[in-house]
């Protein structure tokens, strides 16, 4: 823990006026500390993890990307590669038919509407977010 004083020079009394710590705040002394991931009372005040499996997955919890930014990655890849469109899914108002890559229905002759990132799939087109379970 690092100690930041005012100083005799500018007039104050030399008292401390905060801790600092790099990791967060430091521990009440006397009580002993809890794993992050599964609450086990830990036998070191400065031990965050009991295990370390358990550091591993804190770290990959900190780390983990969500779905919005994966699909906005996506979008972007794509769109350096000028294969957005072909990889967009629309749906028509009229007859509710999907198409990809095609803004236009060719039965209704209606605009359709952007669904998101997709493709085809077997036995019709799917969106990137039904694939992956995300709605």
């Amino acid at each position: 823990m690092t100690r930041v004083d005012r100083g005799e020079a500018d007039g104050g009394s030399g008292e401390a006026l905060c801790d600092v710590s790099p990791n967060g705040p430091e521990p009440l002394p006397g009580v002993p500390g809890t794993c992050l991931v599964c609450g086990l009372v830990l036998a070191s005040r400065r031990q965050r993890f009991c295990s370390p499996a358990h550091r591993q997955q804190g770290f990959r919890l900190r780390h983990a990307v969500s779905s919005e930014d994966l699909l906005a990655t996506l979008a972007r890849e794509l769109r350096t590669k000028k294969q957005l469109t072909a990889q967009t899914v629309y749906e028509c108002s009229g007859c509710g038919e999907r198409l990809l890559g095609s803004w236009r229905c060719e039965d209704c002759n209606l605009m359709c509407r952007k669904l998101g990132l997709g493709g085809e799939a077997g036995d019709g087109i799917l969106l990137v977010t039904e694939l992956l379970g995300l709605e």
